[in-house]
C-alpha cells in the first residue's frame, strides 16, 4: 500500500523476503467498494481511511520469482559489440549468484525464465512479458555502465592493471567491490576474462624478498637475468610504446638443468600456481592465439614447440611470433558483421620459449631472441632449489605489486639506462646487429630496475652485466654463421660428394656455381652412408637460412639422374650457390 501511496502506479514489482512480487490494483474492485464504504462506513472515517480500507481489499499480489534478480550494471566488449547485463540474484534458501543477461533474454518473460533457470539452480520465473518489462524498465533507467577488457593485466587506454581480485593505477592498489568491478576515480571498469587465475596478495609486509638471492645461488647470473626479464614483462607495453619492441628470451638447457623449477616459481610472482607454460605443437592455430591474447604485461611461456620428433609430427613454426617483436597481430579474424571488418587484436605480453634444443628458426627470429642456456651443474644447490619450488605464493607473489606501484620511478630508469647500454654495445667491436644491441641494453637497463626494486645481492650486478654482454657477443656469432642442423647438412653433403666409391650423383647442376639437391633422394643417399641427418621436415624448415651455401629457391626444375649412367630426367631440387673456397 505504501508503495501504491507513493507512486500511483495501478501495477507494480516489490522485493520482499528475496522473492519478486506483482501488486496490481483492480480498479472496478476499488471504486464498487469505496461506494459500498461511502454508504456503510461510520460518518467519523475519514475519505483518506475509506481510500485504504478500499485499497486493501482491491489489490491482487502474485509471486514472479522465488528469488529477487536485480541488475547491477550494463558493460560491453566494444570489440566483438557483445553487451550484458550483470544482475546479482539473491533467495532465502540459496545462496546469491552473479551473472549475465543479454539485451535479448530482458525481452522476453519467456528467455528471461530460461536464462535464470540456466544460472541460479531452483529459480523460476513466471511473470508474464508485461510484469518483466514493468520491472526492468525501472531497474534500468540510469543504470550504471562499466568499461571491460577482455584479458587480464595492463590496459594502455586506462593506464591500469586489472587482475582478478584487484587493480593498480598510478601506484595505488584498488580492491575490486562488492559486485565484481573497480571504482578507479571516475572511471569504473572489469575484465571480461576468468583466466589466468592469478592469487595475487596485495599486502606487501607479507612479501619475502629471500627469492632474490636463492635464485642466484641456484642459478647464478642466468637467473637473474631470467628475473629481470620477468620484471620487464610487466611493463612489455609501456616499453615497446617507448622503445618499439620487447625481446624474446630463449630458455634451454639439459633436462635437469631446473628450467621448470625456476619458471613455476617466477609464475609465482605474478601469483599464478600449478603452471610453467602451454605447448604450442599441441594446440590449434586458433587456441594458440588465443592464449597469446589472454593477458596484457604477463609473460606467455612456450614449452617444447620445437621439440626433437618424427618428421610426420606437428611442430610449431616459431618464425609466425614475429609481429609479437613489435606488439602486433599473430592472427586476423572476420567480425560478425555484413561488412568487411577485421580484428587484429596486438600481442600485449612477453614471450619465454622454454625447451630442451635450442630454437630452430630463421636469422630474423634468432635476432629477436635473449638466449639462455642452463646446465645440470648450475643447480648443484638442490636443497635451495626445493625451496623455491615449495615456496608460498602468499610471501612472493607481493612482487608484482610492489613492481606495479613503482611503474613511473621503473620505467624511467629503464628508458634512461636502456640508452646509456645501448651506445655501449654499439661500441663493442664484436656486436654489430642494431636489434641485438638493443634487446641486450633493455635487458641491462632492466636488471638495474631489479636493483632499485629488490636490492641485488653485492657484486652480482655488475657480474649479470658482464654475462649479458657476453650472451649478444655470442648471439651475434650465431647470426654470422650457419644454424648447426644447416652445417651438419653440408658436412653430409661434402661426405657423400667426396666418397671416391660413390657412382651416385648427388649435385644434379650443371652450372659449376650452383647446387642442386634432390632432397628425398639426398635422405636416402645419407641413410645408405650411415650419416645421421635431422628429421626432413627440420631440413626444410631451417635450410633457407643457410649462409655459406647461399640458399636460392626449394623447387626448381633440373634434368639430371640419380646414377651417373642413367640418362637424364626432370626433377625438382633445391638449389644453392656453392661457395668460392
Amino acid at each position: 500500500m505504501l508503495i501504491y501511496k507513493h507512486t500511483e502506479r495501478s501495477g507494480f514489482t516489490y522485493e520482499f523476503r528475496s522473492n519478486l512480487y506483482w501488486f496490481k490494483l483492480d480498479i472496478d474492485a476499488y471504486n464498487k467498494r469505496m461506494s459500498e464504504l461511502r454508504e456503510n462506513s461510520n460518518v467519523s472515517k475519514s475519505d483518506a481511511e475509506l481510500r485504504d480500507e478500499a485499497l486493501a481489499s482491491s489489490g491482487n499480489i502474485q509471486n514472479l520469482a522465488n528469488c529477487y534478480p536485480i541488475p547491477l550494471y550494463f558493460q560491453a566488449n566494444d570489440i566483438t559489440g557483445e553487451s550484458w547485463y550483470y544482475f546479482r540474484i539473491s533467495s532465502q534458501h540459496r545462496e546469491t549468484i552473479k551473472n549475465t543477461f543479454t539485451g535479448t533474454q530482458l525481452a522476453s518473460a519467456s528467455e528471461f525464465k530460461k536464462r535464470l533457470l540456466s544460472i541460479a539452480p531452483g529459480c523460476l520465473f513466471t511473470g508474464n512479458g508485461h510484469q518483466l518489462d514493468e520491472f526492468i524498465r525501472y531497474k534500468l533507467d540510469r543504470i550504471r555502465h562499466v568499461k571491460t577488457i577482455d584479458y587480464i593485466g595492463y590496459s594502455q587506454q586506462y593506464q591500469t592493471w586489472i587482475f582478478n581480485k584487484m587493480a593498480v593505477h598510478n601506484g595505488k592498489v584498488y580492491k575490486m567491490n562488492p559486485d565484481d568491478y573497480y571504482e578507479i576515480g571516475k572511471t569504473d571498469i572489469k575484465s571480461l576474462s576468468q583466466s589466468p587465475n592469478l592469487e595475487i596478495n596485495p599486502d606487501l609486509k607479507q612479501l619475502n624478498l629471500s627469492f632474490v638471492e636463492k635464485i642466484y645461488s641456484c642459478f647464478a647470473e642466468k637467473g637473474i637475468i631470467a628475473l629481470a626479464y620477468w620484471l620487464g614483462s610487466f611493463f612489455a607495453e609501456q616499453i615497446r610504446r617507448e622503445q618499439q619492441s620487447y625481446p624474446f628470451l630463449e630458455i634451454v638447457g639439459d633436462a635437469g638443468a631446473g628450467k621448470s623449477t625456476l619458471i613455476e616459481f617466477l609464475w609465482k610472482l605474478a601469483g599464478r600456481t600449478g603452471h610453467e607454460g602451454i605447448d604450442p605443437s599441441k594446440g590449434t592455430a586458433a587456441g594458440v592465439a588465443r592464449s597469446l591474447l589472454q593477458v596484457s604485461n604477463l609473460p606467455v611461456v612456450l614449452m617444447e614447440g620445437d621439440r626433437d620428433s618424427q618428421s610426420h609430427a606437428k611442430k610449431f613454426d616459431y618464425d609466425e611470433l614475429k609481429p609479437l617483436f613489435n606488439g602486433r597481430s599473430i592472427r586476423t579474424r572476420g567480425m560478425a558483421t555484413a561488412g568487411n571488418e577485421t580484428y587484429e587484436p596486438p600481442f600485449k605480453g612477453a614471450i619465454i620459449i622454454a625447451q630442451n634444443a635450442t630454437v630452430n628458426a630463421s636469422e630474423a627470429i634468432i635476432q629477436r631472441i635473449v638466449h639462455l642456456h642452463f646446465r645440470a651443474a648450475q643447480l648443484s644447490k638442490k636443497p635451495i632449489a626445493d625451496e623455491l619450488a615449495k615456496t608460498d605464493v602468499k610471501y612472493v607473489s607481493g612482487f608484482i605489486v610492489k613492481a606495479t606501484t613503482q611503474e613511473k620511478e621503473l620505467l624511467k630508469i629503464i628508458f634512461e639506462k636502456t640508452k646509456c647500454y645501448e651506445q655501449q654495445l654499439s661500441q663493442h667491436p664484436e656486436i654489430k646487429n642494431v636489434r641485438i644491441v638493443l634487446n641486450h641494453a633493455q635487458l641491462m637497463a632492466l636488471v638495474d630496475a631489479l636493483d632499485f626494486l629488490v636490492a641485488l645481492p653485492r657484486q652480482c650486478k655488475e657480474a649479470v652485466h658482464q654475462m649479458i654482454v657476453s650472451l649478444a657477443i655470442e648471439r651475434q656469432k650465431r647470426i654470422n654463421q650457419d644454424h648447426p642442423v644447416v652445417e651438419q647438412f653440408f658436412e653430409v653433403y661434402e661426405y657423400l660428394k667426396n666418397s671416391l666409391h660413390f657412382t651416385k650423383i648427388i649435385n644434379h647442376s650443371k652450372d659449376e656455381k650452383l647446387i642442386a639437391i634432390h632432397m628425398n633422394q639426398f635422405v636416402e643417399l645419407a641413410t645408405e652412408a650411415r650419416q645421421q641427418l635431422p628429421p626432413l621436415t627440420d631440413l626444410k624448415n631451417i635450410l633457407p637460412s643457410s649462409t655459406r651455401y647461399k640458399f636460392v629457391e626449394k623447387s626448381r626444375v633440373v634434368f639430371s639422374s640419380t646414377e651417373r649412367t642413367q640418362a637424364p630426367y626432370s626433377m625438382r631440387c633445391w638449389i644453392f650457390h656453392a661457395p668460392k673456397n
